[in-house]
């Protein structure tokens, strides 16, 4: 084996987004690799949401059995989907470590890891009576009124 290449969608994001992982998987060497497998670390303040190769979420680790036979030049994907804690914020990294099996002989292995930005969510601001007066175009105001009847209702007898 082996190449492996971990990009991620995107690279910086805010608490509680979602973050797309692609797992690229090549066999470089001179040998077909059967069966291969990887294991996923996420951060803490990263929780699994899915993936489309079958893989067993287990706390923080992401453990997928058989990715499948990959022949010399042949390569694979994972599409792998978490989301980042609502309190998460920080640089975060994720780890990840394929194994392959050859004929004969040890296994061969390969690590990478996708390093992330997660920002702080934008603070609501204050609106304020100035902000409004000036022409602030990201004002907003919620108003109410109340209209108050001082008529006096006479009786009618009849």
């Amino acid at each position: 084996m082996s190449s492996l290449d971990v990009t991620t969608l995107p690279a910086r994001l805010t608490s509680s987004d979602i973050a797309t992982f692609t797992i690229d998987i090549t066999n470089t060497g001179e040998t077909p690799l059967d069966p291969v497998t990887a294991q996923d670390i996420l951060p803490v303040g990263m929780s699994y949401v899915s993936d489309n190769r079958g893989g067993l979420a287990q706390g923080q680790k992401i453990t997928w059995s058989n990715i499948g036979r990959l022949e010399i030049g042949a390569s694979t994907q994972i599409k792998l989907v978490t989301r980042i804690g609502p309190c998460t914020t920080g640089r975060l990294e994720n780890f990840i470590t394929v194994t392959g099996t050859p004929p004969t002989g040890y296994d061969v292995k390969d690590n990478d890891k996708a390093d992330l930005f997660v920002n702080a969510p934008a603070k609501k601001r204050a609106v304020n009576e100035e902000s409004l007066v000036m022409g602030d175009q990201s004002a907003s105001a919620l108003y109410s009124a109340s209209a108050i009847n001082n008529r006096r209702i006479r009786s009618m007898q009849g």
